[in-house]
């Protein structure tokens, strides 16, 4: 599991987490997206993953159309969601991503089985790339 603190971290004992459960926690497949300052960097949850967060600095988009997590993420890291969010996400001091302003982007969003294929081949060709890039 990856802890990831933006401003402060807290271990919670299981009791106190279970508690604060009961209100809703990530579940395995949903998406984890950076929200404050750096904007939409990634994670998808995985199983076993056991957190919870409270704060705006991380927007969490529960998977409920069952779509391919790894090829939203893809989504999230490319020029065109980039552009989306950098064009529509500024804040008094700091660059802000809310759940609302995701509501308005817009995602490709081809078949399921075709979001299997594109996943299947970046993961094929990306390893690829980065050997072409560290020798030129």
């Amino acid at each position: 599991m990856i802890l990831l603190c933006l401003k402060s971290c807290k271990l919670l004992s299981e009791e106190l987490y279970n508690a604060y459960a009961k209100n809703g926690v990530p579940e395995p497949e949903d998406l984890m997206i950076t929200a404050v300052g750096t904007l939409g960097k990634t994670y998808i949850v995985q199983p076993g993953d056991k957190f919870y967060y409270k704060d705006a600095s991380v927007i969490s988009l529960r998977n409920y159309g069952h779509v391919s997590s790894a090829y939203l993420k893809i989504v999230m890291e490319t020029p065109l969601m980039e552009k989306q969010i950098k064009s529509n996400s500024s804040g008094t001091t700091v660059s802000t991503l809310t759940i609302v302003r995701m509501n308005n982007y817009l995602l490709p969003l081809p078949p399921l089985a075709e979001q299997h294929r594109i996943v299947a081949k970046l993961e094929e060709l990306l390893p690829l790339c980065q050997q072409l890039a560290a020798n030129p």
